[in-house]
C-alpha cells in the first residue's frame, strides 16, 4: 500500500528555482474559523527541494519556515 502512495507523490518542481506555492491551511497550526476558512495560505517561495519530496519554503518577505513541507501539502500558485 505504501508503494502505491509513494508513486502518486511526485515532486512538484525538479530544480531549486523560486516557485510560488500555497501551503495547506489545516496542516499548519492556525486557529480554525469553521467551514468558511480558507483551505490554502500563502503564497510562499520554494527555497530548496529535498530528495524525499519535501520542500523548504519561505514567506514572500524572506522569512524562512523552519520545517520542511511535503509536496502533498503544497500546491503551485499561479499569479
Amino acid at each position: 500500500m505504501n508503494l502505491l502512495w509513494d508513486e502518486d507523490c511526485r515532486n512538484m518542481v525538479h530544480d531549486e528555482a523560486r516557485y510560488l506555492v500555497l501551503r495547506k491551511n489545516d496542516v499548519s497550526k492556525t486557529a480554525s474559523m469553521g467551514k468558511l476558512s480558507p483551505n490554502w495560505e500563502g503564497p510562499y517561495t520554494v527555497r530548496a527541494a529535498n530528495s524525499n519530496g519535501s520542500y523548504m519554503i519561505s514567506t514572500m518577505e524572506g522569512d524562512h519556515i523552519p520545517l520542511p513541507w511535503h509536496s502533498t501539502n503544497l500546491r503551485k500558485c499561479h499569479l
